[in-house]
């Protein structure tokens, strides 16, 4: 892990590697572990409490020292937030069987893609740049888009936003 990685970087990159493997095994029959989704779910919903922690508590509440935990450097603070309020529902969803419009959903993972995209720098971060890539598309999918066995490549983009980001690169 790389030191400047936060603590919701940590948490963020695990999530989507458990996402990329959790989607491979239902395009390639493989019988995962339930702990599996159980513990997507945890983390979406703690990634998306953090975010939102980091960014909405005052100042005196969380020390500067620790403020840097829930901080995702590299992209729009409107992406990020977006991030967080995609991520609270699919945590639900997981972890409770909560029910929400899926519409809504896929809007959100878009919405969260292209403001990211418009708040960084392409070079400076490839793990934020895969993330956004990856939220596009999965809302698109969402949506009702059908790019069939190419499917597969979005479950690796998932993987590798995860190394890049747990790196800090």
């Amino acid at each position: 892990m790389s030191s400047g990685t936060s603590l919701v970087g940590v948490l963020l990159a695990i999530y989507l590697f458990l996402i990329g493997i959790g989607l491979f095994s239902v395009a390639i029959p493989v019988a995962i572990p339930v702990a599996i989704p159980v513990a997507m779910g945890m983390l979406a919903l703690a990634v998306g409490i953090f975010i939102l922690i980091g960014r909405f508590v005052p100042a005196p509440a969380i020390t500067s020292n620790r403020r840097r935990w829930f901080i995702i450097s590299g992209a729009s603070p409107a992406g990020v937030v977006l991030l967080a309020i995609y991520l609270i529902p699919i945590g639900m969803i997981n972890l409770f069987s909560v029910a929400f419009p899926i519409g809504a959903i896929g809007i959100l993972a878009l919405a969260a893609g292209i403001f990211i995209l418009i708040g960084m720098k392409f070079t400076k971060n490839i793990g934020m740049l895969l993330l956004a890539i990856y939220l596009i598309v999965d809302g698109l999918l969402v949506l009702g888009l059908n790019i069939g066995g190419f499917v597969l490549l979005l479950y690796l983009v998932a993987i590798a936003a995860g190394i890049f980001i747990l790196i800090g690169k």
